[in-house]
């Protein structure tokens, strides 16, 4: 047995402050419209009293994040003003405002923001079984989470502050690893106040609340003649627990949407037009929900997420173009040429010439029935271990099924599939997170403008990533070994190897000027694939979990003495260990 003295902590900030002084060092990358987006943010939470942020329109960029995440922009638009970093980055424009101090005062915020990631990661590998807690397990954990290629990426060379949400995520599951049921309750309430989009996740967290806490299960054991010892598990639902839970969720969004709701502001009358003020709503909650579902912004974002959606819209490109070419009865002659087509790169609704058009519902359907079967598995057995990986198999239905969804969002289940691979001595899922976080960071190259410094960063940051994590997962055995995939991952890597030479080079020199979305719909198209794949074999997965742990778990220390060349006879000790 390991010992578990060692300072853990320790090496997570130590990780921690190693990865800031690289996230400093891409303070120079390109500036993103995300950039304008946050300023204005700081901008009109600063100048504006609360009950105008939501109706507010001065920039395109209009508030539409939950109502703790704006209690945050002002948080930090009064520490600008009181540091008087730069007073004009606080002041509502219609066109952006950029200077070197602003740009320094974002990217610094990211930064110091993350240490919500490194407690979240500290607190829940506090939690993790000692045996599998090695010094070793934890730096793997660090450089996988403090050191997500995707977060790097994403957060500190695109700019957004997914590492905060993460952390936030990572607390609420470790406190309810750790018993705090109501504090890991209370935390991720309070994420959804901060970012809507993790609402793919609440449906696994009520099932797992439901049954592993409102459900009480109480054991009893009786003797028999026969010097046999018979056990009883009997359940039953405690009101009182459901109630103080419902509270608590009350609590937290009552505090994030009461300034907001139960006073019902009217319409402030120089916030819109007297043409359009009679289709407006006059209630600052349906304002705030207007803002945070835009149902109209379309099925995809201006660049395709990789998931079911952007093989949809390929398939109805290649079907109207075969079509035309082969005068087929399958497109419609008379459509206008000036409709918005799927290539435009414009966040726009857009209607399919060939395929039938799909519905906010329609998707919102789609992601409750991909994830009844985790749910079901839940409910059945709400352990610890099941809990997250229904959380990552319902994070990655909505991401493979959701509507508008950003390429961004990938980062959710890629470092939950991170987490789950070295919490447990899993090979399966070792494999998992390997092959879908190779794929979803490859989808993210496009973000950046080709042939550039930032781009070829990116390129660089993603090799890192497809050779550093093979090394550490093979280092604690979840990788490798004779029973590894077969040829059919092996190849598609190396497509994806292809295509990322392809969209960072081949086609800026090349097809750029024929094609403008031509990187993008590469990209998008065959990162979709390998998603699609990864996805159907979580189900697989799911499956085999409900199988029993474990059994599961006897298997995986087995496939680790192989793995790590361990004599015949040590092995048998493990085996004669689990059944002790």
């Amino acid at each position: 047995m390991p010992s578990t003295s060692y300072p853990y902590a320790a090496i997570l900030v130590s990780l921690f402050f190693g990865t800031t002084a690289i996230k400093l060092l891409l303070h120079p990358s390109y500036l993103s419209t995300d950039f304008e987006v946050h300023r204005n943010w700081l901008a009109l939470t600063h100048s504006l009293p609360l009950r105008e942020w939501y109706f507010e329109h001065t920039s395109e960029w209009t508030l539409d994040y939950p109502p703790f995440f704006a209690y945050f922009e002002w948080w930090l638009s009064q520490v600008a003003a009181f540091l008087n970093w730069d007073p004009k980055m606080l002041e509502i424009s219609a066109t952006p405002y950029v200077s070197e101090a602003t740009i320094l005062f974002q990217r610094l915020s990211v930064m110091v923001t993350d240490v919500v990631l490194l407690a979240g990661l500290a607190l829940w590998v506090h939690s993790i079984r000692p045996k599998i807690r090695t010094p070793q397990r934890v730096v793997a954990l660090g450089l996988v989470v403090l050191g997500s290629v995707g977060l790097l990426m994403v957060d500190h060379m695109h700019f957004q502050y997914n590492g905060m949400m993460i952390g936030l995520l990572f607390l609420s599951i470790a406190a309810l690893r750790h018993g705090w049921v109501l504090t890991g309750a209370a935390l991720f309430a309070a994420l959804l106040m901060f970012k809507h989009l993790f609402l793919s996740l609440a449906p696994a967290y009520f099932v797992y609340l439901l049954s592993s806490y409102c459900f009480v299960r109480t054991s009893t054991s009786s003797s028999s003649s026969s010097a046999t010892t018979t056990t009883t598990t009997k359940s039953y639902f405690s009101l009182l627990r459901f109630l103080i839970l419902g509270l608590t969720v009350l609590f937290i969004f009552s505090f994030a949407l009461g300034p907001l709701g139960p006073f019902s502001f009217p319409l402030p009358s120089s916030s819109f037009s007297s043409s359009s003020s009679s289709l407006l709503p006059t209630s600052y909650l349906q304002q705030l929900a207007s803002r945070l579902f835009p149902f109209g912004r379309g099925l995809t974002h201006a660049y395709w997420a990789p998931n079911v959606w952007a093989l949809y819209c390929c398939k109805d490109l290649a079907l109207a173009s075969l079509s035309r070419r082969l005068n087929l009865p399958l497109h419609d002659p008379a459509r206008p040429p000036s409709l918005p087509s799927w290539t435009s790169g414009l966040v726009q609704v857009i209607e399919p010439e060939i395929l039938f058009r799909v519905s906010p519902s329609m998707t919102a359907c789609l992601v409750l029935v991909s994830i009844c079967p985790a749910l079901w598995q839940l409910w059945r057995k709400p352990t610890e271990r099941t809990f997250l990986v229904v959380l990552f198999q319902t994070s990655l239905c909505g991401f493979m099924l959701g509507w508008h969804v950003h390429e961004k969002a990938v980062l959710v289940p890629v470092l939950l599939s991170g987490v789950l691979a070295l919490s447990y001595q899993d090979r399966r899922y070792g494999r998992m997170f390997y092959y879908l976080s190779c794929i979803g960071h490859a989808s993210l190259l496009p973000l950046f403008p080709p042939l550039t410094a930032d781009a070829l960063t990116a390129f660089m940051l993603i090799q890192v990533h497809v050779v550093g994590a093979w090394v550490l997962l093979e280092g604690e055995g979840l990788v490798g070994g004779r029973r590894e995939g077969g040829w059919v991952e092996g190849a598609y890597l190396v497509g994806v190897e292809a295509m990322l030479w392809m969209v960072a080079v081949g086609h800026p020199l090349v097809g750029a000027e024929r094609f403008p979305f031509g990187a993008r719909l590469l990209s998008s198209v065959y990162c979709g694939v390998g998603m699609v794949g990864v996805w159907l074999w979580s189900f697989r997965l799911l499956v085999v979990e409900g199988e029993g742990e474990e059994e599961g778990e006897e298997e995986e220390e087995e496939e680790e003495g192989e793995g790590r060349g361990l004599t015949g006879r040590r092995r048998g000790d493990m085996r004669l260990r689990k059944s002790d």
